[in-house]
């Protein structure tokens, strides 16, 4: 009787850490769906955040390149319609290289 009541209580040893395992592992794994959902909801919000900082970010730019070219559909729209300003005179003329002109270059006889 007395292999019997130690085979018993092993036994019941045996299941109680068995089944505390597998209360633990159960534990373990709805903690880790639980981050793993919060992570989840954290990079949607995230998304949401980046997508709206980069329409903004478009819209700055359109915004600045549009005025850019309506500036310049403006300035080509009065030229193409004859109401333009004369051009600004030519830049002042510099002398040649070598500091002088082709008229005092001696004269080859």
């Amino acid at each position: 009787m007395q292999l019997s009541s130690a085979t018993f209580v092993a036994s019941s040893l045996s299941a109680i850490a068995l089944l505390s395992c597998l209360f633990v592992l159960s534990t373990v794994y709805q903690n880790v769906q639980d981050y793993w959902t919060e992570l989840d909801e954290q990079m949607v919000e995230v998304r949401k955040d980046l997508d709206d900082m980069w329409r903004e970010i478009m819209h700055i730019q359109s915004n600045a390149l549009g005025s850019v070219f309506h500036a310049r559909r403006q300035a080509r729209g009065a030229y193409d319609e004859g109401d333009y300003k004369e051009a600004p005179p030519p830049a002042a003329s510099y002398p040649a290289p070598g500091g002088y002109e082709e008229s005092a270059a001696p004269a080859h006889d």
